[in-house]
This record gives structure tokens, C-alpha cells and sequence, in this order.
């Protein structure tokens, strides 16, 4: 009788020491999550602290570049008069169709319809497919210059249906008297590669043509002017959201 009262609180006290090792392992796996969960809060508020307080200054400078670009407002071309007044070279106001791809998934699909509200043959389609390859994504594209009247009004009702084209005004250069004052006058052509190496960047970058002969070429500097520059707020692909 005695071994059998002997035998089990034999057992007894086994099973209130596995109980004990139980909880004790319980309470240091807890334990040992609770010190984990801490730790790696403390690495997320350090690694906060860093970039928001540390490096604030870097990290905004450097977001505000990427989200605020200057552009370039490249200058009207001035006219050119003789001593009564009378033009001899000027700016006629004039309309483009262009598009920008980063505004426009299908703008490829939609150039082949641009035919049935305006003008567009292969002359037209080889200039657009020249300026896209000289252009970035992101920059605008003419498809087409000089729209007439009724051109702008056609394609203005269906505009809506060509999302990243739009229609912006130009200048074109026009000499009233033609050949009669070509040699004194000159002209204005396209700047070539040539040309980029010598001219001002910073003034020229907006620019697409340059006097090349007579009064044009000769009083260059003051008939282009000067640049103008806009702040304008961006997305990461370029699109502007707002002038500044």
C-alpha cells in the first residue's frame, strides 16, 4: 500500500515539473518574441529617424528636383523694319498639331485616322516620323504645321478622341517683298548639329532655327533675344501637373 502511495506522488511531482518546464519554456519563447518585436521596432524608429530627421535635407532637395523642372520659354523672333516702317521680315501666327507619347498609349493607332480631318500624306508622315526619332518620349511631337482655319475647326469637334494631341500656335517667318530683298535680308534655317556646337545652349534650347545669310545671319543675337524660363511641376515621366 505504501509503495503504491510512494509511486504516485512519484508521479505526481513528475508532472508538476514537466508543468513547470512548460511554462518556463512558454514564458522564454514569449520572451524571446517580445525582445524580437522590440528590437525591430527600434530599428524601424532609428532607420525613421534617420531619413526624416538626419537626412531631411538631402531627401528633400533631392525630391524637390525631381518633381520641380525648369523650362525653357524659347524667345519670339524680332521683326525686321526698314526706316519707314515698313516689314521686311515677320512673325505670322500659325497652328501646329502635335502630340506627346507619354499623354497618348495609341497615338501610333491614332495617326493613321489624322487623315480624315486633315491633311496628312507621306511628305507629312515622313516629317512626323523624323521629329519622333529626334525627340525623347516624353516630348512633344509635330504631326502636322501649319493647319488651316477650317482644318483647326474640323479636328477641334473630334479632339476629344485623341488623348496627348493638341493644337498649339507657332511662328512662321514670312518675307513680304520675297526675292526683291532676299540677298539684303536673308534667311532663317533649321539648326544643325554644327551649329549646336557653337550657340549658347542655355539660349538656343528651344530654339529651332537660326539666320543664315544677309541681315538674318548678320544681327543674329538681337533678332533671336533672349529665353525665357517657367518652373513647372512634374511627374516622374515628365508630365506637368501645374506651372509654378
Amino acid at each position: 500500500m505504501s509503495t503504491r502511495k510512494k509511486t504516485s506522488v512519484d508521479n505526481n511531482q513528475n508532472e508538476t515539473q514537466r508543468d513547470k518546464n512548460i511554462q518556463i519554456s512558454f514564458y522564454r519563447r514569449t520572451l524571446i518574441i517580445i525582445i524580437g518585436i522590440i528590437s525591430g521596432i527600434l530599428v524601424l524608429f532609428s532607420r525613421a529617424y534617420y531619413l526624416q530627421i538626419t537626412r531631411h535635407d538631402y531627401y528633400r532637395t533631392r525630391s524637390q528636383k525631381n518633381r520641380v523642372k525648369s523650362q525653357v520659354i524659347p524667345p519670339i523672333r524680332g521683326n525686321i523694319f526698314d526706316r519707314n516702317g515698313i516689314a521686311l521680315s515677320e512673325n505670322i501666327l500659325s497652328y501646329d498639331l502635335i502630340v506627346n507619347r507619354a499623354k497618348s498609349q495609341k497615338h501610333e493607332q491614332l495617326i493613321e485616322k489624322i487623315n480624315q480631318y486633315i491633311r496628312f500624306n507621306n511628305d507629312d508622315l515622313l516629317k512626323y516620323n523624323l521629329d519622333k526619332r529626334k525627340k525623347l518620349f516624353n516630348q512633344d511631337i509635330i504631326v502636322r504645321s501649319d493647319l488651316t482655319q477650317e482644318e483647326i475647326n474640323t479636328f477641334s469637334v473630334d479632339l476629344y478622341k485623341f488623348p496627348g494631341f493638341k493644337i498649339v500656335p507657332s511662328y512662321k517667318r514670312h518675307y513680304p517683298y520675297g526675292t526683291l530683298t532676299a540677298h539684303v535680308i536673308g534667311y532663317i534655317n533649321n539648326i544643325n548639329k554644327k551649329d549646336k556646337k557653337t550657340l549658347d545652349q542655355r539660349e538656343y534650347s528651344g530654339t529651332l532655327k537660326i539666320g543664315r545669310t544677309g541681315i538674318e545671319k548678320e544681327y543674329e543675337s538681337l533678332l533671336h533675344g533672349q529665353a525665357g524660363f517657367r518652373q513647372a511641376e512634374v511627374t516622374k515621366t515628365g508630365r506637368i501637373i501645374r506651372i509654378l
